[in-house]
């Protein structure tokens, strides 16, 4: 048997009264005006929490980029006070996640892998800084000729440099360098 939603006016509030009034797929209307018309809100009560759970911003990482999903929960009463929960999609932003760089210009697209011996923080304009030992060369990081180093976020071959101290050997003999020697 199919319920009726019956409504009484209580000040400036239309009351459900029976049962199932606040049944799925409802979720707690409140300050619905007299005669219902015009649109209303959901407060925390929520009776039917898979509607109201589906309805709340959220976030999910695909292909490099996390997408923010905002969502606003909102309802409109017909003028025989019938209640139609709506959850609306107000905002989606995008951008790079970590481990990625680049700009997202969509749930799917903008964002590269960082390179291999790079770091990548994430976020939209972002770039890949190279690791101590390596300097970026074209879209990734290249190895400092060994026995050389150099600090993290090396732009060129001319960071890297053997440190002051190292020795070695050739055929004239061993050496040692007394100061950093860049390449």
């Amino acid at each position: 048997m199919k319920h009726i939603l019956k409504l009484i006016a209580v000040g400036a509030l239309c009351v459900p009264i029976g049962p199932g009034a606040y049944g799925a797929p409802n979720c707690c209307p409140h300050n619905c005006p007299i005669g219902c018309g015009g649109s209303i809100t959901y407060d925390s009560r929520c009776t039917n929490t898979t509607f109201c759970t589906s309805c709340k911003t959220s976030t999910r990482t695909a292909n490099g980029v996390t997408t923010t999903t905002n969502r606003n929960m909102t309802a409109t009463c017909s003028s025989s006070c019938h209640v139609t929960p709506l959850c609306k999609t107000t905002s989606m932003t995008y951008k790079c996640a970590s481990g990625y760089y680049g700009t997202a210009t969509s749930a799917f697209a903008g964002c590269t892998k960082c390179p291999t011996n790079a770091t990548c923080a994430g976020g939209n304009g972002s770039t890949f800084v190279c690791n101590s030992g390596t300097y970026k060369s074209g879209s990734g990081c290249a190895s400092c000729p060994s026995p050389g180093t150099s600090p993290s976020g090396s732009t060129s071959i001319s960071s890297c440099y053997i440190p002051s101290g190292t020795t070695g050997s050739d055929g004239s003999g061993t050496y040692k360098y007394t100061a950093n020697c860049y390449y």
